[in-house]
């Protein structure tokens, strides 16, 4: 077998910048048949830095590639009309507007229900469809600040920070991924499509591990610590000669493994350094012991022999060094398709891996509007004069026929 997981299924991409467009994308990369819609100037983000050598911006490429795109104005008829078309069809509709946007756009599960019983809403918003903040605004990092991540990141004795990374729209895209799966599946044993509310902060709470059950009981939870293990020790970022050294040698059973990989087997047997505990109340003392052994070697050679000794350790790699790593070249994780403007692109490969089923890219993310024709004609079935009117009046854009094909990438697992 080598078919799509979701051959068949349609999906109605409304959605904007991270969250919405990345649930969708891996939706399209397992086979969906995505529809991204976009405004006649294009999603906002298209123009965001930072920018590819064309000046084509990095957001827009690495969210929505297989996507066929289709731009209209969403408050003009015509685009109305297209938009409930187009939901009628679909088995999902992805969305994350603010709650009571959709309604308004005629598009709100009670509407689609008239319209496309079988088919599921997915609704992406800050704080979600209900509660006293489901009005309000929500960029990551204020999820950040908000769940109690923010005052976990940094320095013990420096300022709260942000992740490096979009961290809570991801989760929240993989929330909404699970969640349009789980609706698929209770719709195709019960017949009927559901509203489906995954709110950013809602999945960034829940994903705080111990500490947010933690704090529930106990407001003296530990607070920031930079990289350093608050319950366990050794557990830190280590200095070398030519950078920093992760090492996880915190529990009982490791530790006297890598006291002896350090040259000094004599720190297991130290009453300070006993059992966990001990470790992280005499953790100053520890680390200065340590760094005598890791600053006078490299990571590559720290890394050596903890791994001949099996002791769990990672490179503090810069974005650069991760891209060169063996990991990420044997895994495929970053790939190379073609643009059918910028020429080759590169971006992620997949996470997910499946024996029977591969995942595949199949098209680079679209031009605005690049498949306008393409669906207009073969999945609304609407004539060449009435195209050509609607592009005339502006209620839907299409880039010169020349550039209005689809951009075959590589097939990759």
């Amino acid at each position: 077998m080598n078919t799509s997981i979701l051959s068949g299924i349609k999906v109605l991409d409304l959605s904007r910048f991270i969250a919405g467009p990345l649930c969708c994308q891996m939706l399209g990369d397992m086979g969906a048949d995505v529809i991204k819609i976009e405004t006649i100037e294009g999603e906002a983000i298209r123009h965001n830095r930072p920018l590819e050598r064309d000046g084509r911006s990095v957001y827009s490429n690495i969210f929505n590639r297989n996507k066929r795109g289709l731009s209209l104005d969403p408050r003009s008829e015509t685009g109305r009309e297209i938009l409930k078309d187009l939901a009628s069809r679909a088995d999902l509709i992805v969305e994350n507007f603010r709650p009571g946007v959709i309604d308004k756009m005629g598009l709100g599960f009670e509407d689609l229900q008239k319209l496309n019983p079988r088919a599921s809403l997915i609704s992406i918003s800050g704080f979600g469809q209900s509660g006293g903040n489901r009005d309000r605004a929500l960029f990551d990092a204020i999820a950040q600040a908000e769940t109690g991540l923010m005052s976990l990141t940094g320095n013990a004795d420096g300022a709260p920070s942000v992740s490096g990374s979009f961290v809570v729209d991801h989760i929240a895209a993989y929330h909404a991924v699970m969640a349009a799966m789980a609706a698929l599946r209770v719709r195709d044993e019960h017949g009927n499509g559901q509203h489906v509310d995954v709110a950013a902060f809602d999945a960034m709470y829940t994903s705080m591990g111990i500490r947010g059950v933690w704090a529930a009981f106990n407001d003296d939870v530990p607070g920031r610590n930079g990289a350093r293990d608050v319950l366990s020790s050794p557990t830190d970022a280590y200095r070398c000669s030519d950078g920093y050294m992760y090492i996880q040698a915190g529990t009982n059973s490791l530790f006297p493994k890598f006291a002896a990989v350090i040259g000094a087997p004599e720190l297991a047997w130290d009453v300070r350094y006993r059992d966990t505990a001990d470790r992280v109340n005499n953790v100053e003392i520890l680390t200065t012991a340590i760094e005598e052994w890791t600053s006078t070697r490299t990571c590559a050679e720290v890394g050596a022999e903890l791994r001949a000794a099996g002791i769990p350790h990672g490179t503090v790699n810069t974005p650069a060094q991760a891209a060169r790593s063996t990991q990420v070249i044997d895994r495929e994780l970053l790939r190379t398709i073609e643009h059918p403007v910028s020429g080759p692109l590169t971006v992620y490969g997949h996470a997910m891996r499946f024996s029977s089923t591969p995942l595949t890219i199949n098209l680079a993310p679209p031009l605005v509007g690049e498949h306008t024709r393409e669906i207009l004609t073969n999945t609304l079935g609407w004539s060449d004069e009435r195209i050509s009117k609607a592009l005339k009046e502006k209620t839907v854009s299409s880039p010169p026929r020349q550039s209005d094909q689809d951009c075959a990438g590589e097939v990759s697992q």
